[in-house]
């Protein structure tokens, strides 16, 4: 991994955890993959889901132990792993998530669920890409200008995943395939926050509209004042009409968080962990070039509990979440 700490600012990050896989590691590791894949054949088998705690003793002790502490203790707000195990050539960046032959991807696929699995239950909604438990980032002829991760003109910006649900995932994982160009993935943490600054009392209280007109009024901010979770999506939320102090105290937290924004450049075999409740993320624009060498990730996400989302899912072991059965009040 040559650019997890390429920034915007000289300064550091203690917000963004960095674990290196060794050598040793690798191979052992590339072993390991080989036998799922050739025992589960798909990423998304429900028996395989099932071991995903229990499998995390087969990864090195840096990964699971860093990976635990991010979830018992909060101790980074993202994380990236780098230098990942040795797996096959995944083909060319493809024009749509549609066309991907998912066989080639199986040990990749493994090794993204082995690192979800440490952080608690993947599990996706039914409107990301067919219900898929694990989706694709990479750029779409037509969807330049969209605020997706099939997007690339556009600036995507910064956000919490499905921010408008109140039972959204808690973390993210980012498996990058391909970053020829080396396009940042941006990211901004409560961690570097001057929370003296803020408006704590109006970001605490439910000012803030997210979606439509009949989208839920949330507070922007909550949990811990001291260490305060976030509830963000800048451009589909406002502050309610007429709510002067409301919209002060938002824009000046976007404020504080863009400015305390930093670039990570994630390498092909790189995997960028995400706190979805203490950090939100973003990307860079760029132009893609549609020739199988654009920028492609692999994505899933995380619950620590799945019985919130239980009535929006099919039987116990469910993993698609219908977000109509889920939409907030």
């Amino acid at each position: 991994m040559q650019s997890a700490s390429r920034t915007r600012k000289a300064r550091p990050l203690p917000a963004i955890g960095k674990i290196e896989v060794t050598v040793s590691e690798r191979s052992a590791l590339a072993e390991l993959l080989a036998g799922l894949a050739e025992r589960y054949h798909r990423a998304d088998d429900a028996q395989f889901l099932r071991t995903l705690a229990r499998l995390g003793q087969h990864l090195p002790a840096a990964v699971r132990i860093g990976l635990l502490d991010m979830r018992y203790l909060e101790t980074t707000a993202a994380t990236v792993i780098g230098h990942g195990p040795e797996l096959p050539d995944p083909g060319p960046t493809p024009g749509s998530w549609e066309t991907i032959p998912l066989s080639g991807l199986i040990r990749h696929d493994i090794w993204l669920m082995l690192l979800a699995g440490q952080l608690g239950e993947p599990l996706c909604w039914s409107v990301w890409q067919d219900g898929h438990l694990i989706n694709d980032i990479l750029p779409v002829r037509g969807a330049e200008d969209e605020q997706t991760g099939l997007g690339s003109t556009a600036q995507l910006a910064f956000h919490v995943e499905e921010a408008l649900y109140d039972d959204r995932c808690d973390y993210l994982l980012l498996h990058c395939l391909r970053n020829e160009d080396g396009i940042a993935t941006t990211l901004s943490s409560v961690e570097d926050l001057d929370l003296a600054a803020l408006d704590l009392e109006a970001l605490f209280e439910p000012r803030y509209r997210i979606g439509d007109g009949n989208g839920p009024v949330r507070p922007a901010l909550f949990g811990a004042p001291d260490s305060p979770y976030l509830r963000l999506d800048p451009p589909y939320m406002a502050a309610l009409h007429g709510d002067a102090r409301g919209a002060r105290a938002l824009a000046s937290l976007c404020e504080q968080l863009a400015d305390n924004a930093v670039d990570v450049v994630l390498d092909s075999g790189d995997v960028l962990v995400i706190d979805n409740f203490r950090a939100v993320h973003g990307r860079q624009p760029f132009r893609a070039r549609y020739d199988g060498t654009d920028r492609w990730l692999r994505r899933c996400t995380t619950a620590r509990d799945l019985r919130p989302t239980r009535v929006a899912r099919d039987g116990a072991e469910g993993r698609v979440v219908d977000l109509e059965m889920l939409m907030p009040s």
